[in-house]
C-alpha cells in the first residue's frame, strides 16, 4: 500500500485530481487539508490552524517574502502531525490513502513512513487565476482574497516548488484533470514495479 501526496497551491486541481484518482483506483480514503481545518475550527484550535495561508504573513509584520514563509510555515505546523499520524495510521491498515492540500507539503511528507510518492501540481498563470475565479465563484461567501494575495501565493509556489524538487516530487502541468491522473497512475506503475 502507498501514501500518495498531491501538492500544490490553491487553484491547481488538487481536490479535483485526488477525487478522479480516488475513484480510478478504488481508494477510499482520501486525507484533505481543507477538511482538517473544518475540524480545526470544530475542535475551537487556535483560530491561526484554520487561517488561509497565503494571509498568515500578517502575524509577522509586512508583507515581505520572508514573513510569507514565515506564516506559511506557521500555518503548515498545525496540519504536520495530524497528518502524518492519519497516513501512517493508514499504512498500518494497508490501505492506500491519497493526502491533498496546500498544507500536504515535501516536509510533511518526509514523516510518511514506507512506500509513498509525491506528486507536485502547477498551472500556467493564465490558467491559475482562472481556477482561482471559478473556485471563488463557488464560494457561498465570495471574497477577492486570492486575487488581492496573488503575490504571496506565488511566492508560497516558489518555495513548494523548490522543496518539492528537492524531496523527488513528480511536478505535473495539469492544464487537464483527467490527462494528470493518467500520468499519476503511471507513475504508481512505475514505483510499483520498482518495488516488486
Amino acid at each position: 500500500m502507498v501514501v500518495v501526496f498531491i501538492n500544490g497551491i490553491p487553484g491547481t486541481g488538487k481536490t479535483t485530481v485526488a477525487h478522479k484518482l480516488a475513484a480510478k483506483l478504488a481508494v477510499e480514503e482520501i486525507i484533505q487539508t481543507d477538511f482538517l481545518k473544518q475540524v480545526f475550527r470544530y475542535l475551537e484550535h487556535d483560530e491561526h490552524a484554520y487561517m488561509a495561508s497565503h494571509q498568515a504573513w500578517r502575524l509577522f509584520g509586512e508583507k515581505t517574502r520572508e514573513n510569507v514563509l514565515k506564516g506559511f510555515k506557521y500555518c503548515v505546523d498545525f496540519f504536520e502531525p495530524w497528518i502524518a499520524g492519519l497516513a501512517n495510521l493508514s499504512r498500518q491498515r494497508l490501505q492506500t490513502v491519497i493526502v491533498e492540500g496546500v498544507q500536504a507539503t515535501p516536509r510533511v511528507f518526509q514523516k510518511i513512513v514506507g512506500e509513498k510518492i509525491g506528486f507536485f501540481l502547477v498551472n500556467d498563470e493564465k490558467t491559475h487565476r482562472s481556477r482561482l475565479h471559478l473556485k471563488n465563484r463557488k464560494r457561498t461567501n465570495p471574497h477577492n482574497l486570492f486575487t488581492e494575495h496573488y503575490d504571496v501565493i506565488q511566492i508560497i509556489n516558489q518555495h513548494l516548488t523548490k522543496q518539492a524538487k528537492k524531496n523527488g516530487f513528480v511536478i505535473i502541468k495539469n492544464n487537464n484533470s483527467n490527462r494528470t491522473v493518467k500520468k499519476i497512475v503511471e507513475e504508481l506503475n512505475g514505483l510499483r514495479l520498482r518495488s516488486t
